[in-house]
């Protein structure tokens, strides 16, 4: 996914996003609420990893590991993978 302008569908809601790679050549996704990051749940190693823990907005963090994402090509648009979770975003 190249950095730009998007819209998130999910659950009937709508969002325009701002994707923008990082130095280590994955994306953060910026909204008008922050950056979209994997949050709550069970914690592993510091990390959640229970299935279906819910994206959140949160306060963008250019050292926060769990806002950063990873796309992949899908019908219509993109899926986006969650680089440290490998949970992808529905």
């Amino acid at each position: 996914m190249p950095d730009g302008t998007y819209t998130l569908r999910a659950d009937g809601a709508s969002y325009t996003v701002a994707v923008q790679r990082t130095a280590d050549g994955y994306a953060t996704v910026r909204g008008t609420d922050g950056c979209l990051e994997i949050r709550g749940g069970k914690l592993t190693l510091n990390v959640p990893l229970q299935p279906g823990v819910e994206a959140a907005w949160e306060p963008c963090d250019g050292a926060n590991t769990l806002q950063r994402w990873e796309s992949e090509p899908a019908a219509g648009g993109y899926h986006l993978i969650n680089a440290i979770t490998r949970m992808a975003v529905t």
